[in-house]
């Protein structure tokens, strides 16, 4: 069962997420969309700051940077119209945040689950996707 801030938190980010989806996709509220974009990763870092606290200390480390890098690379690609350097620092951003996610559960880890079956059906459909869109990436490659 969810606690009272849980709960009270949950709306919040219901409210904050629904309101980046109106703005995002109402021409006239767009402008409103550089702040509920990043107010959604903001209120996920508050939240997980405040209570967070009774995670080890490495765990908790390398959760705030992803949530920080992810905000980063939010922040980077909302101004990709300005300057292909925001879309390089948005994927630098972006791949940082998910090492530090992968640091994170890494550490985590249950040792006995056998996890070869599930990285070889990943590694399979990563290598099928890229093989169906590497013929439209152009110079992306």
């Amino acid at each position: 069962m969810l606690s009272k801030t849980e709960k009270s938190f949950s709306l919040i980010f219901l409210i904050i997420v629904i309101a980046e989806l109106v703005c995002d996709n109402t021409q006239s509220l767009t402008t409103y969309h550089y702040l509920t974009k990043p107010l959604i990763l903001i209120s996920l870092i508050f939240f997980f700051w405040k209570y967070g606290k009774h995670l080890d200390i490495k765990t908790r480390r390398f959760t705030f940077l992803a949530l920080i890098f992810s905000l980063l690379g939010d922040l980077f690609l909302m101004f990709v119209n300005t300057s292909t350097n925001f879309f390089i620092g948005g994927l630098v951003s972006f791949l940082l945040a998910h090492l530090m996610y992968i640091f994170t559960f890494l550490r985590k880890k249950n040792n006995s689950i056998n996890t070869v079956p599930l990285i070889t059906i990943l590694l399979v459909y990563a290598i099928g996707l890229f093989s169906f869109l590497k013929n439209g990436l152009g110079d992306l490659l």
